[in-house]
């Protein structure tokens, strides 16, 4: 009885492990931004993600980026390397939402949302598959 006790909570911990998240349900999809922050908060207009392993990229609404993903057996982590130079209306928008990202240590799908959150599991990004 002991040993099926241990296996069984190792599938369970297993099954919600960021890692396989990733892989089974986010890798290679294109996520685009439906909000970030306050509710209120209007999100850069077109920002949208591509997970890809070891890494992301996409569009913050004025600039592309890309940069290095880390998914860990209980988060990720993402760092970005590359972000272009242009200046336009969604700038601010934009440089706020990357700051945003970075901070994000937990993904979570919901229906045909995947949800960003933080350390403290607070809701920081929203994405629409």
């Amino acid at each position: 009885m002991r040993y099926f006790l241990v296996m069984l909570s190792i599938f369970f911990i297993g099954c919600g492990s960021q890692y396989k998240l990733f892989k089974e349900n986010l890798k290679d999809k294109s996520l685009f931004l439906e909000r970030f922050g306050d509710i209120k908060n209007d999100p850069p207009k077109n920002a949208v993600i591509v997970l890809y392993n070891g890494g992301f990229k996409g569009f913050g609404g004025c600039n592309d980026y890309s940069g290095v993903l880390n998914v860990h057996k209980n988060y990720v982590q993402f760092k970005i390397v590359h972000l272009g130079t242009k200046v336009c209306e969604e700038s601010y928008r934009e440089r706020e939402y990357l700051k945003t990202l970075v901070k994000t240590r937990y993904l979570v799908t919901k229906d045909d949302r995947v949800y960003f959150k933080d350390e403290d599991k607070n809701i920081i990004l929203v994405f629409k598959k």
